[in-house]
């Protein structure tokens, strides 16, 4: 069977047939339009592979799609001369800060016309709105858990644990039982903020994270100290495999598969790896349970990152959200969460698309009152850069909590100063 990474031109055939894919086909022009997208770097998607899957989704258009180089600054190229029509990014202060900059234009005329407030969730119609208007179309989330390696525990007698309580037992005995019971790979920076990301939604609850993303708390509170103690705890411990700090998240991934740490907590994209690269199986080689329940009153809230597509201040606007409307039909919703290992915000999709380990990761994100977003996708870049770089620090040196926190909190304080 012809695929494109999981993506079956057969399963393709499926849609076209029953009416999943937009009917609609996009007029071909003279002038391409121009998808800027970063999902080649943050899917493992190649880019040839990327623009099949576009090509598809909107049918007879002339259309670059050309990937965001590695250090580019966004913002550059969409106040160039040779603007994109259509970006890719994530919900939260990413969009939230391409709208302060003018970089983006409103999509509420799209969004009306095609009542898209049936195919999202509130929660996700809020994550694309900014001061009133809709600014984004979402297209795939990725909720970070932990995933974990099914022999092991079974090997060892251990059920997914819902406590904390639980949960440390677990490694405890993972520990006795010479296993690593984290598997982390934080040498791009990014993969240690799950950690801090979870921790402080179980101990200090959604409502502060929001204020302290939003420089309305302090790195210096006690919600924050709380945090790092819990987290140099499990470091102590020696929960966590070594020299994290010198592995990639895919190396972090590899251990766990195979059986040198039992978990990891990640994003959902993880799951390409498992089986594309590692020739894993979604419930029989690996599974997943959320972050444990640390404070019975606190609800127990999923994050990660929100994919969304926005259409740039200088695109060609009618021509941009002519393809844009394409994305938000439930095949192309489809097509792009199954080739990133993710799942569609949208509440059209047949829950029967889904694996049976999916459906269940569905259920806990469904049930949940609110989607928060990872970290540095949660705060403005200037302070998120400054935050991972303080976890990085974190992750070497644990015995330095009061002066990392003291640190970051100055850094913060001037960064908030220098863009007033």
């Amino acid at each position: 069977m012809l695929t494109l990474r999981g993506f079956s031109l057969i399963w393709l055939a499926t849609f076209l047939l029953t009416g999943l894919w937009p009917s609609a086909v996009f007029p071909a022009t003279d002038s391409p339009l121009v998808f800027l997208h970063c999902w080649a770097e943050t899917s493992g998607r190649k880019t040839p592979e990327v623009h099949q899957i576009i090509r598809t989704i909107i049918p007879n258009a002339k259309i670059q799609t050309p990937g965001l180089p590695a250090g580019t600054c966004l913002e550059s190229l969409l106040s160039s001369h040779s603007p994109p029509d259509l970006l890719t990014s994530w919900a939260g202060a990413r969009i939230q800060c391409l709208v302060n900059k003018t970089a983006i234009t409103p999509i509420d005329t799209l969004w009306a016309k095609t009542d898209l407030d049936k195919a999202f969730p509130p929660s996700i119609s809020e994550a694309c709105t900014v001061k009133g208007h809709k600014y984004a179309l979402p297209v795939a989330m990725h909720p970070v858990v932990f995933f974990y390696n099914k022999r092991i525990l079974a090997q060892h007698g251990i059920m997914p644990p819902t406590t904390w309580k639980q949960f440390i037992a677990a490694c405890d005995q993972l520990k006795s039982a010479g296993i690593p019971p984290f598997a982390l790979g934080s040498k791009a920076g990014w993969p240690a903020q799950f950690w801090f990301d979870a921790l402080l939604l179980r101990t200090a609850g959604p409502k502060y994270r929001q204020a302290l993303m939003e420089n309305r708390a302090s790195y210096r509170d006690p919600q924050v100290k709380k945090v790092f103690t819990i987290w140099k705890s499990l470091l102590d411990a020696k929960y966590f495999n070594t020299s994290p700090d010198a592995l990639d998240w895919e190396e972090a991934a590899r251990l766990v598969h195979d059986g040198k740490a039992a978990m990891t907590l990640s994003e959902s994209r993880i799951i390409t790896i498992f089986e594309k690269k590692l020739n894993w199986r979604q419930g029989t080689d690996f599974d997943f349970f959320p972050f444990p329940i640390m404070d019975e009153s606190i609800a127990r809230i999923p994050f990660g990152p929100l994919d969304v597509i926005a259409v740039a201040s200088k695109a060609r606007r009618e021509k941009a959200l002519e393809a844009l409307i394409h994305f938000a039909a439930p095949g192309p919703q489809m097509a792009l969460s199954r080739s990133a290992g993710a799942l569609s915000p949208s509440r059209l999709i047949p829950l029967t698309f889904y694996s049976p380990m999916q459906r269940r990761l569905l259920h806990a994100i469904r049930v949940a009152p609110h989607w928060a977003f990872n970290y540095d996708l949660a705060t403005p870049p200037e302070m998120a850069r400054l935050g991972l770089a303080a976890f990085a620090d974190f992750i070497k040196n644990p015995m330095t909590i009061n002066s990392i926190l003291n640190a970051l909190a100055d850094r913060i304080h001037e960064q908030i100063h220098t863009i007033r």
